[in-house]
């Protein structure tokens, strides 16, 4: 067996574990709690889920934003190096 195999058996174990952990803990809980803890991931989970999704959106909107914005000031500079060049020839000639 090498390392990888171990790994995913160590990790299975450990995953095993760990859900024969909860499950226990969360057997033991009363009818109350549990109703709690499910009302807790109802409202949660799809706030979460929109949350994420409109971060997601308005970071991708800014870093679109500052690129476009970005390449507009470059092309100003470089029309403004190109004007300054021109100047410097007709300056010259």
């Amino acid at each position: 067996m090498d390392r990888t195999e171990v790994y995913k058996v160590n990790r299975r174990d450990r995953t095993r574990a760990l859900w024969h952990s909860f499950s226990y803990w969360w057997g033991r809980r009363s009818l109350q709690s549990r109703l709690i803890a499910a009302y807790v991931f109802i409202v949660l989970g799809p706030c979460m889920l929109v949350s994420v999704y409109s971060y997601k959106a308005i970071n991708n909107t800014y870093l679109r934003d500052a690129v476009e914005k970005n390449d507009y000031l470059s092309q100003m500079e470089k029309l403004h190096i190109h004007n300054q060049i021109e100047a410097m020839e007709h300056g010259l000639f």
